[in-house]
């Protein structure tokens, strides 16, 4: 438990930092907050949380759990966090967490505090691992494979509007004919480009448009690589999450 106080509060330093606040979206948060005006600070955070930048949301949610610019408000922290963690946000996962762990500003709820810890641990976070393994302890078969269920929805939700987005499809639900189509596309890229000049004169070839995007892009044949190979696992981890055949 003083592991994961000790990592909040870290974060919370690192965040309310000058590097971390540098950002340009960050600047008036951080000249609010040098010259002492944390309630200007607070409002310009909620104002770029109500645009829904999931670094504004976890900082807003650090602000209120830990008390440092304003008075300590769990209710308002766990709305932020919720917010961000639903956005993908690792940190705001496993602190919500711990919020439903204890019953802070949420209702104690063991199969929720699993479910978010889990899906942070999925992300490669310690915190989120050592805080499910500590619930699971007081768990029954039952609530930990609801929570596992849980856990997989709460991942779904976030991981593959964000990734599709990333990857430039157009839209989240696509059709497993679309699917089957830019996977096909993909292959065919991986296929045709295997040389710089290739990557030069990719218009020339029977391309699809979506090549010649990727080639403008990244110019750089490694990297343009490195992009087809991301989009043709992301689309077929994709495939396997519709059930496409």
């Amino acid at each position: 438990m003083l592991k994961i106080i000790k990592g909040i509060l870290i974060s919370f330093a690192l965040l309310m930092g000058t590097a971390a606040l540098a950002l340009a979206d960050f600047a008036d948060v951080q000249a609010a907050a040098k010259r002492g005006d944390y309630p200007a600070a607070i409002a310009e955070l909620a104002k770029l949380s109500e645009q829904g930048d999931r670094r504004s949301q976890f900082m807003l949610a650090l602000v209120y759990r830990v008390g440092k610019w304003t008075e300590q408000d769990y209710a308002k922290a766990a709305k932020y966090l919720r917010l961000a963690a639903g956005k993908g946000q690792m940190n705001a996962q496993y602190v919500l967490a711990d919020q439903y762990r204890f019953g802070q500003g949420v209702e104690q709820n063991a199969v929720m505090a699993h479910a978010w810890a889990a899906v942070a641990a999925s992300q490669g976070s310690k915190a989120g691992g050592a805080i499910r393994a500590s619930v699971e302890k007081n768990m029954t078969p039952a609530q930990i494979a609801e929570a596992r269920k849980k856990a997989l929805e709460l991942r779904a939700g976030y991981r593959w509007p964000t990734i599709v987005a990333d990857q430039g499809l157009s839209d989240y639900i696509v059709s497993c004919g679309q699917l089957k189509f830019e996977i096909e596309e993909a292959e065919s890229f991986a296929t045709a480009v295997k040389t710089e000049d290739d990557l030069k004169n990719i218009n020339r070839m029977k391309a699809a448009s979506s090549w010649s995007s990727i080639a403008l892009l990244y110019p750089d044949l490694r990297k343009a690589l490195g992009k087809i190979d991301r989009r043709r696992r992301v689309l077929g981890e994709l495939w396997e999450y519709k059930k496409c055949s």
